[in-house]
């Protein structure tokens, strides 16, 4: 018997499980996999703020970012440096290690290769069915991320997500707790390659990360290289075929042709958050309520947040017994982050409209006025990107309509 059940130990799910057995309580920690931070698909980079934020491992910086280049689909080159350290970019493993081996510190105890397969509410207790045992607690948080290995598609009822239930992502937990699952989805592919030397050797830059856009990149997104120590890890995000899209993306931008597919990796990204991240004892944090930006679908910060704002209510609801804090806990967070994650689902459906020679245009319209320039920059943050996007699409559109 547990005061919490965190399912899921990503750095999401441990997080959470380090904060409340930081503050006394009884935790449990479930994970289907039986090693934590392996094979795990992401650029790595993660807002300065965050590390100012969080107590997250420093040690798995591999590189800082205080640079950005943008390059539209004709090679338009638009510069942003930062004064200060803007971003971090991570070694995963040892980033997910590290937040882990926090939740072992403060007794956590941890259950590995041992998947949920059932949760439920019984009176005043969340029961949890395992592969191989049952668990009781007083709460539970639901913390899975999406998972990127292969499933079966026969658990999906018709026109929920079938397509992508073949790509491994599984909501059956949400679901099944009366939660409904996040319905959209975008689709990353990502590879590690030596660094290149092109655009005038920038990428060989440790502190630089390149956004590539256009139809012929990744259409309605983007695709990025970013410093890996020693080598770049280059992707793309897309509604479909990121694997086709990145070796597109190789050949035109970095001419190099990639033979084989052993050394992509794919991985379905939440577009949008869940409808619901409270029932009754059950919440669900980070990938699993959706909560990740759906701009660049980095879903650290945001989940971290999530975590912190749970965490608080989950401690006023075991202590007081009033479990109606828990509903404090999603009024709290869609307050801080919904309007964020609608702006980028709106700018993503424009987006997909716009055409590489409008592309070219809002470039060039950028490069000329140093006034707009500086007022866009102004507007900059890592973290939170709707107030400047609300603001390009009061400058640029005469252009974009």
């Amino acid at each position: 018997m547990f005061d919490v059940a965190v399912i899921g130990a990503g750095p999401i799910g441990c997080y959470t499980a380090y904060q409340l057995a930081d503050k006394g309580f009884d935790v449990l920690l479930l994970e289907e996999d039986d090693e934590v931070g392996r094979n795990v698909v992401c650029t790595g980079v993660i807002g300065k703020e965050a590390f100012e934020r969080f107590n997250i491992p420093k040690d798995s910086i591999i590189a800082k970012i205080n640079r950005l280049l943008f390059v539209s689909p004709s090679n338009i080159h638009l510069e942003y440096i930062h004064q200060d350290e803007l971003a971090y970019v991570v070694n995963r493993y040892r980033f997910d290690k590290g937040i882990f081996q926090l939740a072992l510190s403060r007794g956590v105890e941890v259950k590995l290769g041992e998947g949920v397969q059932d949760i439920r509410e019984e009176g005043d207790r969340v029961v949890l069915q395992t592969d191989n045992s049952i668990y009781r607690a007083n709460t539970a948080v639901i913390a899975t991320g999406v998972n990127p290995a292969p499933c079966p598609t026969s658990r999906s009822k018709a026109g929920e997500g079938r397509d992508v239930m073949r790509c491994g992502v599984n909501y059956e937990l949400q679901r099944s707790a009366g939660m409904g699952i996040v319905k959209n989805f975008l689709m990353g592919a990502q590879i590690n390659l030596p660094e290149y030397r092109t655009y005038e050797e920038l990428s060989t830059a440790n502190s630089t990360v390149e956004i590539h856009t256009g139809r012929r990149i990744a259409p309605g997104s983007f695709g990025w290289v970013v410093p890996s120590n020693g080598s770049v890890r280059v992707g793309v995000m897309t509604e479909k075929n990121p694997k086709y899209w990145l070796k597109k993306f190789i050949e035109n931008r970095l001419n190099q042709v990639i033979s084989n597919d052993d050394g992509f990796r794919e991985k379905p990204i939440a577009f949008g958050s869940i409808e619901r991240s409270v029932s009754g004892r059950i919440l669900a944090v980070g990938e699993a309520a959706g909560q990740v930006k759906t701009t660049t679908g980095g879903g650290i910060f945001y989940g971290l947040l999530g975590s912190e704002i749970a965490v608080n209510m989950l401690i006023k609801a075991i202590k007081t017994g009033n479990m109606d804090y828990l509903t404090e806990y999603e009024q709290r967070w869609r307050g801080m982050l919904e309007e964020e994650i609608f702006m980028g689902w709106h700018i993503r459906k424009l987006a997909k409209k716009i055409d590489d020679e409008t592309l070219d245009r809002l470039f060039k319209r950028f490069k000329r006025g140093k006034f707009l320039a500086m007022r866009i920059i102004r507007r900059i943050n890592f973290e939170y990107h709707g107030a400047l996007l609300a603001f390009c699409l009061k400058a640029f559109g005469g252009i974009i309509k």
